[in-house]
C-alpha cells in the first residue's frame, strides 16, 4: 500500500478504513470506476462516509461505557463506607439515598425518624460526633437534629 494512501486512511479514522475496504471489494469484484463521472463517485464517496459514520456513533452511543454517577447507582460501584476511625467534625458525606430502619446495634440504639427521610441522598457535613453509644454523628444538613448512624452516610 501507498504511504500516501495509508495516510489518507488514518486522517479519515474507520469512514476511512471501511471506505478502503469497499473500494478493494469494489475492484475485486472487477467493477469499472471508469464509467461513473468524478461527481458520482464523489457523492457515493460522501454517502459511504455517512452511513459509515452514523453507524460507529450510533454503535459509540449504544454501548459506551456508564458513567461513574451511572455505575454508582446500578451498585457496580460502592461509595467509601464511614469507618469509626474515619469519623471527624467537618467531613463531607452523602446520606442514603434511600430511608434506613432503625439499627439496634451491641452499643446502643440510632433511630430513623419519619423527617429524615426528605434529606435522603444529599450531601452534609459532620458537626458533631457521638461520645459513646453506637457510632453517629449530628448534620448540618439538619441543623443537628437528627443523631445519624455512620451505617446511613457514605464518603
Amino acid at each position: 500500500m501507498e504511504p500516501k494512501i495509508l495516510k489518507i486512511i488514518v486522517a479519515l479514522g474507520v469512514p476511512g478504513l471501511a471506505l478502503y475496504v469497499f473500494y478493494l471489494l469494489l475492484k475485486g469484484f472487477g467493477f469499472r470506476f471508469e464509467t461513473i463521472g468524478a461527481t458520482w463517485a464523489a457523492v457515493i464517496v460522501i454517502l459511504f462516509l455517512f452511513v459509515v459514520m452514523t453507524v460507529t456513533l450510533t454503535a459509540l452511543k449504544k454501548w459506551a461505557p456508564a458513567s461513574q454517577s451511572e455505575q454508582l447507582s446500578a451498585g457496580f460501584i460502592e461509595r467509601k463506607s464511614l469507618t469509626k476511625d474515619n469519623l471527624k467534625v467537618g467531613l463531607p458525606v452523602t446520606i442514603s439515598k434511600l430511608p434506613q430502619v432503625s439499627l439496634e446495634l451491641q452499643d446502643g440504639f440510632v433511630k430513623w425518624l419519619p423527617s429524615m427521610n426528605a434529606f435522603c441522598g444529599r450531601r452534609a457535613s459532620v458537626t458533631s460526633l457521638s461520645e459513646s453509644g453506637p457510632p453517629a454523628v449530628r448534620l448540618d444538613i439538619d441543623l443537628g437534629k437528627h443523631w445519624w448512624s455512620i451505617e446511613w452516610l457514605t464518603l
